[in-house]
């Protein structure tokens, strides 16, 4: 099965979870407080609509609802932009590892930008299946080590010679290099939001290997 499909399937999944996890929240009736929830199955508090916070890859769900109500004393909390960010600052930190995932905002109650999710399904694909020339891929390596020169190791000058995309689901990059022990991780983040930021990968999984020129 292709991994667009796998996407779609898994974004499906995870809207149906949120319809069922708001069926069981209307069967109690106790009071809920409001909080994070990454379970599709504990909403967090009681409303006429829910949000969901979706990663694309189908990782993580919470809730967000349309009006946070307080049975007791009848304190009735808008949802605003602000509120949404904090939540979905929340979220990036729960999956730094998938930093780079979108996240969108729908309504498991009234399909409320449900259709988007297609649209984002593409975008992710398209950015998947990408390609990027040699050229225009060094001249970018070459700008950013002017920028950024490399730190020396074992008291030796490193240096990339050149660069190539040999692969893509994900797209992976090659860069041969005086000395691949030399290469810090910090580096490699670098050159990864590089690309990332010049070439229009701000939404998929990179993949960067080094090797030793020969």
């Amino acid at each position: 099965m292709s991994f667009k499909k796998n996407l779609i399937i898994l974004i499906s999944i995870g809207f149906i979870f949120g319809i069922i996890g708001l069926y069981f929240r209307h069967l109690n009736s106790s009071p809920k407080t409001p909080k994070l929830s990454s379970s599709p199955s504990q909403p967090i508090a009681k409303s006429n609509d829910y949000y969901s916070f979706k990663s694309t890859g189908g990782n993580f769900t919470t809730y967000f609802p349309d009006n946070l109500i307080d049975q007791n004393s009848d304190i009735k909390i808008e949802k605003d932009n602000s509120t949404v960010g904090k939540f979905a600052e929340d979220i990036k930190d729960k999956i730094k590892f998938m930093d780079y995932a979108p996240i969108i905002f729908i309504s498991a109650v009234t399909g409320q930008r449900a259709p988007k999710i297609f649209d984002l399904v593409d975008k992710v694909y398209e950015q998947y299946t990408k390609r990027i020339g040699t050229s225009p891929l060094n001249d970018l390596v070459g700008k950013s080590v002017r920028k950024n020169p490399m730190a020396r190791y074992s008291n030796r000058q490193m240096h990339i010679s050149y660069a190539t995309q040999t692969d893509i689901k994900p797209p992976t990059f090659v860069f041969f290099v005086s000395n691949t022990k030399g290469i810090h991780f910090s580096y490699e983040r670098y050159l990864m939001n590089q690309i990332r930021e010049t070439f229009g990968f701000d939404s998929v999984p990179l993949k960067l290997v080094f090797r030793k020129k020969r």
